[in-house]
């Protein structure tokens, strides 16, 4: 085998491995974004995007859209501090369709707090 030979097929060697490794690793994060835990999922998808805790709220609506239907802000008192902090919690319900779950999107005070997989839509 010549040395140019040689040398091409040591390239392609690592670039294949280095494909195989990104895939590995986005496969790896995925996985570890969609974790499920005892409250309910951390991630959402909307229109191959992802929706995560901490969002902020005008993000939620850029990826997913309008929601299904949004429950009337309910006041949560706030009291870690010395004084009582006001803030408006109201959560987002997307219906996908009776294949999918119903997501309820908790957001307070502009942000994601919380993403809950419920019963399957109609």
């Amino acid at each position: 085998m010549k040395k140019r030979d040689r040398f091409l097929t040591a390239i392609c060697v690592c670039v294949i491995v280095s494909f195989l490794l990104l895939g590995l690793s986005i496969v790896l994060d995925i996985m570890g974004i969609l974790d499920m835990d005892a409250e309910g999922s951390t991630a959402m998808f909307c229109n191959g995007r992802i929706v995560d805790e901490g969002d902020p709220e005008v993000e939620l609506f850029m990826k997913c859209g309008s929601p299904t239907y949004s429950s009337n802000c309910d006041e949560d008192y706030d009291l870690k501090s010395n004084r009582v902090r006001r803030a408006c919690v109201v959560t987002h319900y997307y219906e996908r369709g009776s294949q999918q779950f119903v997501k309820a999107v908790t957001v307070k005070s502009g942000r994601v707090i919380d993403i809950e997989d419920l019963d399957y839509g109609d």
